[in-house]
């Protein structure tokens, strides 16, 4: 919560890794309970789950994240109705178009200061998402996010494994610790940080 109430956090993600899925969906499930109840600071959230449709894979995840920001932020819903008019099927377009038209070009578009803090995205359980291409499809869109030093969003993100940290650590700087550590620790290290708990 200290990571998230930074007005400029030196980490665009916040990577977290637990023993066990049920621990990491519990986690994430607290994070977005606490930013409700505070009601201070925009986010929205997606849990994926295997086996589920609609959150076993990346066809709905941007439009849903989309969605509950028209719901949450209501200068924001113009735009992203504005962005569906303009193209009823967006909602079936590449994760990079949809991030893009759904969530960065409305939230750019907020009056100057757009708010005293960032936009949250919770996303939990990506390795619950169906196939290697899915974090790929995610992972692309949010390296380029990264990139767009006018863009003010935070991503926590739970589920990513194996090579695909090696591929954030890479494009963030962050150091990667051993997983089983009992110690609770934030890295913060370029455009990524990484919690172990």
């Amino acid at each position: 919560m200290r990571w998230i109430a930074k007005p400029n956090p030196r980490s665009s993600v916040f990577l977290i890794q637990g023993h066990t899925r049920v621990e990491q969906t519990a986690f994430m499930q607290t994070i977005a309970e606490q930013l409700q109840a505070e009601n201070q600071q925009p986010y929205a959230c997606f849990f994926f789950k295997r086996g589920v449709v609609g959150c076993d894979n990346m066809d709905q995840l941007f439009s849903t994240l989309a969605y509950q920001l028209a719901i949450n932020i209501p200068s924001m819903r113009e735009h992203i109705e504005q962005a569906m008019m303009e193209d009823p099927a967006l909602p079936m377009r590449s994760a990079v178009t949809q991030l893009q038209k759904l969530i960065i070009i409305p939230f750019k578009r907020l009056p100057t200061p757009r708010s005293s803090s960032s936009l949250i995205l919770i996303i939990d359980g990506l390795d619950e998402c169906e196939g290697k291409e899915s974090q790929d499809a995610f992972l692309t869109p949010i390296s380029q996010v990264l990139e767009d030093s006018a863009v003010t969003i935070q991503f926590i993100v739970s589920g990513l494994q194996g090579h695909e940290y090696e591929r954030v650590r890479g494009a963030g700087g962050c150091l990667v610790l051993d997983p089983d550590s009992k110690i609770t620790v934030a890295i913060y290290m370029s455009n990524c940080a990484l919690f172990f708990y």
